[in-house]
C-alpha cells in the first residue's frame, strides 16, 4: 500500500463489501445454468483476492472456475460452500480489525 495507512485500512473494508456480494451472483449464475458467467465471476473474485493477498480466498473460486470451465456444474457446490465460509471468517476479521483501529494481528 506504499506506506499509506489509510489505504491499508480502507482496502480490506472495500474488498469485504464487494466480496460479500459475489456468492449471491455466483449462486444466481449457477441456478440459471450460466456456466460462462459462473466461470467469469469466479475468475474475477480469485483475481481480486490475489491482488490483496487474501490467499485463502483464491482457491475456492479457482475450483469453481475450473468446474464451470469443464462443464461440471454439480462440482461447484463444495468449493462454493468453502468460499462462503471463508468470506464469513474474513468479514469477522476485517470488522474486528476496524473496531480496534487496525491493531489486531
Amino acid at each position: 500500500m506504499m506506506d499509506d495507512e489509510t489505504l491499508a485500512r480502507e482496502t480490506p473494508v472495500a474488498f469485504v463489501r464487494d466480496v460479500t456480494r459475489c456468492p449471491g451472483s455466483v449462486d444466481a449464475a449457477r441456478q440459471a445454468g450460466d456456466l460462462r458467467q459462473l466461470k467469469g465471476l469466479a475468475h474475477s473474485a480469485g483475481g481480486v483476492a490475489g491482488t490483496i493477498c487474501a490467499d485463502e480466498l483464491q482457491e475456492p473460486p479457482a475450483r469453481v472456475e475450473q468446474a464451470a470451465r469443464d462443464g461440471e456444474e454439480n462440482l461447484t457446490a463444495e468449493p462454493r460452500r468453502s468460499w462462503h465460509e471463508t468470506i464469513g471468517r474474513l468479514v469477522i476479521e476485517v470488522e474486528y480489525d476496524s473496531l480496534d483501529g487496525g491493531q489486531a494481528d
